[in-house]
């Protein structure tokens, strides 16, 4: 449900809201115990149902010259739980039964605040736009594993927040009637606000805070992937099994499309 106020002719106030009723249920799974071992069963026959009646929405858009505007745009949101393959995602379901039993009334929802503010421009000839935004994540759902990378103990758990902010800027040229030629780039940064502890001390957040991933079209390393194996928290694994995949040094990519 939205509303749109307009006090003076060129500039617009958004307000609304939405609710979100959703019960994520997952069925009786098969779990190869040739590959797993004898772990015990995978969760199956549960749900978990996520309420959130209220997620408000508000938009400012000034048209301050003619093709120039700036946008300011507030918002709340909330992260469905997801069905998933066994410790394939952070979902709660994706554990052995006695993982979820033991975490199922301590889990919270993914939910984020996300604010962000811009500048838009559209003629005939050009349409430019960029805009600044930080999401504020709370009750992040992490996958937590120990023992051997290749097949570890995993469970699931809300490691608290994590702040993420990011650039992004695009630019669409229409020299023809029917040729448009677009670029864009974009930039983030984002780190966990506190560290997860265990009963040995810090274990996850302090050295992703200080880790920058960054893409760069110019031969240089960057990281691309990190936490397939679940972010171990105890050594040896912890030392070993961190997964920090190492990104393409140098791609390019494009897309052509006709239309008759």
């Amino acid at each position: 449900m939205q509303d749109t106020y307009r006090p003076i002719r060129n500039l617009a106030l958004y307000f609304g809201f939405k609710s979100v009723l959703n019960t994520t249920r997952v069925g009786d799974g098969y779990l190869n115990q040739s590959y797993y071992g004898n772990i015990g069963n995978i969760t199956g026959g549960e749900s978990q149902t996520i309420a959130r009646p209220f997620l408000p929405h508000i938009g400012v858009d000034w048209t301050f010259l003619q093709n120039h505007e700036l946008f300011i745009d507030i918002s709340e949101n909330v992260h469905t739980y997801a069905k998933s393959g066994f410790k394939l995602s952070n979902s709660p379901f994706a554990v052995t039964e006695d993982a979820y039993n033991n975490s199922r009334n301590s889990i919270r929802p993914e939910t984020a605040w996300t604010y962000a503010i811009g500048y838009r421009y559209h003629d005939k000839l050009l349409n430019a736009s960029v805009y600044a935004y930080r999401t504020n994540f709370n009750n992040r759902l992490q996958q937590i594993s120990s023992g051997p990378g290749v097949n570890p103990v995993s469970t699931v758990a809300n490691v608290d927040g994590v702040t993420m902010n990011g650039v992004y800027a695009a630019l669409t040229v229409t020299p023809l009637r029917n040729l448009a030629i677009t670029n864009s780039i974009s930039y983030n940064h984002a780190v966990y606000d506190n560290n997860m502890t265990d009963s040995d001390g810090p274990r996850l957040g302090r050295f992703l805070r200080r880790l920058t991933l960054s893409f760069n079209l110019t031969n240089t390393r960057y990281i691309a992937t990190m936490g397939e194996n679940g972010n171990p928290m105890t050594a040896p694994s912890a030392y070993i099994d961190q997964s920090m995949l190492i990104g393409t040094p140098r791609m390019a990519f494009g897309a052509i499309k006709a239309d008759f």
